[in-house]
């Protein structure tokens, strides 16, 4: 318009003319013909687009799966142009895989030969044919083995999967009779059994006694003759040559002993034990035999007894414990502790050694060790007693003493516990009949503390060589220096419009900062208009600093 030139408008961009694109070039397969579950895939090229097929699928490759007859062509579709339809493919065929044969099997699967085993197949409508290379719709075996059998159903160029496999067939030769081998010695004496083993069978051993196993354990008392047979399927062997002689003799019972009433003497006494309810001869786990037993010899016995009768030897009797036959004890051997005199709570605990039985000590206590807890002196002896034997008294200890232990002290502090230096703290001690110590390391009835500090005091009483517990301690003692005044720190600007306020804080005070305008605490808010002159003092315990200086200047002006 003018002189004037718009800018240029939105570019229009992809216009194209394409030239008809040509009909793609479809490769078969070699075979056109397959049997499900085989598939058919036929490839298009010389496409510069979108390949599109006559059963409505696109894209370069078709794979046919479902069973039917198939005639396929294809486009190519470049933008909005397509081509002519390919040259069609014919004669594509996905032919239904015949299903396996069902297999009938003998209800015997396994038979002594000459007998056979005959399997049958249905259910295919065309040619059976089996794992072993027949076929037909029987298979007759007749040769020794074991079998596992399939068989597939042929129609046209199209096989079915293999049928479940019979498995278990088996034709059998007649079995031998089994091998027996006894045991070296065919008498044994009850628990002990005879075990026999059959060795040379395939199939199941068959004892002439009704077992069946390679083994066969015999443990009732009795004598036998034994055979056995081999089983195989329904084939069984003549009879094994019969073992004879086999025998398990009754064991005689135990004897019942009978010990003394007392098991325990002192030489030369001696302990005698009887053996009654034996047919044979008695013998003594000792080595010794005979209805009865007699000990005489120092020491500790633990007796048990066998019946032998023949050859059979009965299980060992019931075990006589506790029998002993003990020397003349001698006195036991009192350790006295190394310091005789203790303090209660402390005890004292003597030990006795070189006693064979029972330590009884002469204040009717016993046992190997004695512990004197209670407050007294003390004279103790110890004797031994093993069995109704009993020791000489050992040599007397004397000189055992346990001294009560003194009560702690009771303190009495000062009403107030916090004072100014140079003033002192006195603590009193009462109830101590001997000498006080103070936890602080001063001794004597009363303690004065006069430094700066805090303190925490105990004491404890001495009487010879026992001391007490320690007192209640008396804790928050503090003596402290006169304090110096705060130092007081003022805001920047000391005159403000209201309603902004001052703020003043006091540092360096180890106690309660009073500010001159009767408030407290380390730090101190003007919001009043008015002008101001501020000091500080430091308060500790009942000690008050000098007075800081002051603070002035400081000016609250009305807001305009």
């Amino acid at each position: 318009v003018g002189s004037c030139i718009s800018p240029a408008s939105t570019s229009v961009t992809g216009l194209q003319i394409v030239a008809q694109p040509t009909a793609p070039t479809i490769t078969a397969p070699a075979s056109k013909l397959v049997c499900s579950p085989s598939t058919l895939t036929l490839t298009a090229s010389g496409c510069a687009g979108t390949v599109n097929w006559s059963n409505g699928s696109s894209g370069t490759s078709l794979t046919l799966s479902s069973v039917g007859t198939y005639s396929i062509t294809a486009t190519c579709t470049v933008g909005s142009c397509i081509s002519p339809a390919s040259t069609s493919v014919t004669g594509l065929q996905i032919v239904a895989q015949p299903t396996a044969p069902t297999i009938t099997a003998p209800a015997s699967k396994l038979v002594c030969s000459p007998s056979t085993l005959t399997l049958t197949a249905s259910g295919c409508a065309g040619t059976v044919n089996w794992s072993n290379g027949s076929s037909g719709t029987s298979l007759t075996l007749s040769s020794v083995g074991t079998y596992s059998i399939t068989a597939t159903c042929t129609v046209g160029s199209c096989i079915s999967p293999a049928s479940t496999s019979v498995t278990g067939l088996q034709i059998v030769a007649q079995p031998t009779a089994p091998t027996i081998t006894a045991p070296a010695s065919k008498l044994v004496c009850s628990p002990s059994t005879l075990t026999l083993t059959a060795s040379g069978c395939a199939g199941t051993v068959n004892w002439s006694n009704g077992s069946s196993g390679t083994s066969l354990t015999l443990s009732s008392v009795g004598t036998y003759s034994i055979t056995a047979t081999c089983t195989v399927g329904s084939c069984i062997s003549p009879a094994s040559t019969s073992v004879t002689g086999l025998q398990i003799v009754a064991q005689p019972t135990a004897p019942t002993i009978t010990a003394p009433a007392s098991k325990l003497v002192c030489s030369p006494s001696t302990l005698t034990l009887t053996a009654s309810g034996c047919a044979g001869t008695v013998n003594w786990s000792n080595g010794s035999s005979g209805t009865s037993l007699t000990l005489s010899s120092v020491g500790t016995y633990s007796i048990t007894a066998t019946c032998t009768v023949g050859s059979c030897i009965s299980p060992a009797s019931t075990s006589v414990t506790g029998l002993q036959i003990v020397a003349q004890p001698t006195a036991p051997t009192i350790t006295a502790p190394a310091s005789k005199l203790v303090c209660s709570p402390s005890t004292l605990t003597l030990t006795a050694s070189g006693c064979a039985g029972t330590v009884n000590w002469s204040n009717g206590s016993s046992g190997t060790s004695l512990t004197l807890s209670s407050v007294g002196t003390y004279s103790i002896t110890a004797t031994c007693t093993v069995g109704s034997c009993i020791s000489p008294a050992s040599t007397s200890v004397t000189g055992l003493q346990i001294v009560a232990q003194p009560t702690a002290p009771t303190i009495t502090a000062p009403a107030s516990k916090l004072v100014c230096s140079p003033s002192t703290l006195t603590l009193t001690a009462s109830g101590c009949a001997g000498t006080v110590n103070w936890s602080n390391g001063s001794s004597g009835t009363s303690l004065t503390l006069s430094s700066v500090g805090t303190y925490s005091i105990t004491a404890t009483c001495t009487v010879g060589s026992c001391i007490s517990p320690a007192s209640t301690s008396v804790t928050g003692l503090q003596i402290v220096a006169q304090p110096t005044a705060p130092t007081i720190t003022a805001p920047a600007t000391k005159v403000v419009c209201a309603p902004n306020t001052l703020t003043l804080t006091a540092s360096g005070c180890g106690g309660t900062v009073n500010w001159s305008n009767g408030s407290s605490g380390t730090s101190l808010t003007l919001s009043s208009v008015g002008t101001y002159s501020i000091s500080a003092t430091c308060t500790v315990g009942s000690c008050i600093s000098p007075a800081s200086v002051a603070v002035t200047g400081l000016q609250i002006v009305s807001q305009p």
